[in-house]
């Protein structure tokens, strides 16, 4: 018992790296791609970020370090996002999107906490959604990581 409350004493406190330095807020995006032409053909990814400069996308055995300017992209789009807004379908339900397109479902976890789940897909946003600052720019870099780790699987 001793020894598992000086473990936690000296992470909590005392010994760089095993806590994000101080002012540095981490968080985490986690998306399911589904549906398209092929049933079954799911794709999951998550990316977490520690600060201002660390970043990592994960997908089974495919891993990437996001680079600085990426995830500052990322973070400037979730903060101008009206985050109370991201839930749930977002997609355009007019008629405008076509069949067989994939779906994303994206659940943001915030460093307070908060999580926001909502689903996008390949076609348009729904209007409310592309008015919304961000919203276009955050399901747009995840559709495009998507494709990515659909190549390198």
């Amino acid at each position: 018992m001793r020894l598992t409350w000086a473990i936690l004493l000296v992470c909590a406190g005392m010994t760089p790296g095993c806590l994000p330095p101080s002012g540095a807020a981490s968080m985490r995006i986690k998306f399911e791609r589904s549906g398209g032409l092929f049933a079954g053909n799911t794709l999951e990814g998550t990316v977490d970020i520690s600060g201002d400069k660390n970043a990592e996308l994960k997908s089974g055995n495919y891993t990437r370090k996001l680079t600085p300017e990426e995830t500052r992209q990322i973070r400037e789009a979730l903060q101008s996002a009206d985050l109370s807004q991201l839930a749930g379908d977002l997609r355009r339900t007019d008629g405008a999107a076509g069949a067989d397109q994939y779906q994303y479902d994206i659940t943001i976890e915030m460093p307070s906490g908060e999580t926001h789940t909502f689903t996008v897909g390949d076609g348009p946003l729904a209007p409310s959604a592309a008015a919304a600052p961000g919203v276009a720019a955050i399901s747009g870099w995840i559709r495009r990581q998507a494709q990515d780790i659909s190549k390198n699987r």
